[in-house]
């Protein structure tokens, strides 16, 4: 049966998816108090000596009247310079080009500084969500899909300097390529109690996205900018195998990705991810005559990528 063939070729191509220092004030100084010096008149001060000394301690206030008003100016400045710095450091991006653009560099950092990483990704075919006139091929399908369980036993480790082909996006210098805001759905920033800036990006569903070739400046699609969706083309190519056409008359599908989002953690001083979980949802459509009949519906495949422990 061919469109068994073709979503087990499909599902086969799918697997391969992948999401897709304190500061201290300045002490602050009080003016200086005056005392007064306790001295023993003269018996019969001179007019002369009276006008020096009266003269002497008027310069003597004049001075230090300056040096407190100098004093308490500098304090002030010194007391207002912390609050200037932490809400400098406490400001976050705003709109969604500025959360992009703040994505986007704290992704590339880590590309740039080949951090070592730890990778889960693992697929599934939610039974709910599994609609074929025919579902022995998807239950089938689904036996190949890498389980949560295993993926979390068994994860990828990439030492610190790795080539970073296996980091988002991949196979590519920069972390995201997405540059073009129509099309997100979502963007929100915001600081955790740990200090920690949490950024999480959600993506406008899509139509057969094609993933961004590797080395490639620009991206084919939203999806290939900031996931790796698996290439219609090259399911098409397995589609069209002898084995395949020999049964099937005629044979027609999509892959809409929705539900797509980024949700990274990282520190706002160092750049430092903390951690990133990538998710898409594709609904596969498939509508195919086959020589023993019709085979059409369509079924939803999950995808999960988390990365961790990343060493700088």
């Amino acid at each position: 049966m061919k469109r068994i063939l073709t979503l087990l070729a499909a599902a086969a191509l799918l697997l391969s998816f992948s999401a897709c220092g304190s500061k201290t004030p300045a002490p602050v100084t009080d003016a200086p108090s005056r005392t007064a010096a306790q001295t023993t008149e003269p018996a019969e001060p001179s007019a002369e000596t009276t006008e020096a000394e009266s003269s002497t301690v008027n310069e003597e206030e004049s001075s230090e009247a300056k040096e407190a008003e100098e004093s308490s100016a500098a304090a002030e400045e010194t007391s207002q310079a912390p609050e200037t710095t932490t809400a400098a450091e406490d400001a976050l991006p705003q709109t969604t080009a500025e959360i992009l653009a703040a994505y986007t560099d704290v992704m590339t950092y880590a590309k740039t500084e080949k951090a070592g990483f730890k990778r889960v990704r693992y697929q599934s075919l939610p039974k709910e969500k599994r609609n074929f006139s025919n579902n022995t091929v998807i239950n089938i399908a689904a036996n190949f899909m890498t389980s949560k369980e295993k993926a979390e036993k068994n994860p990828e480790v990439y030492p610190k300097g790795n080539d970073g082909a296996a980091f988002p996006i991949y196979g590519n210098k920069k972390g995201c390529l997405l540059t073009d805001t129509s099309g997100i759905q979502s963007a929100e920033c915001k600081k955790l109690p740990n200090g920690n800036v949490r950024i999480k990006i959600v993506l406008k569903p899509e139509m057969n996205p094609e993933p961004t070739p590797f080395g490639a400046e620009k991206a084919p699609s939203c999806h290939g900018a900031m996931f790796g969706p698996a290439s219609k083309k090259e399911i098409d190519e397995a589609l069209n195998s002898k084995i395949v056409t020999a049964i099937t008359k005629s044979a027609e599908y999509s892959l809409k990705y929705y539900d797509s989002y980024s949700d990274l953690e990282y520190d706002p001083v160092t750049k430092h991810i903390q951690s990133l979980h990538q998710h898409c949802d594709v609904l596969v459509t498939a509508d195919a005559e086959l020589v023993f009949g019709p085979f059409n519906g369509s079924c939803v495949l999950v995808n999960e990528n988390y990365f961790s422990d990343l060493v700088y």
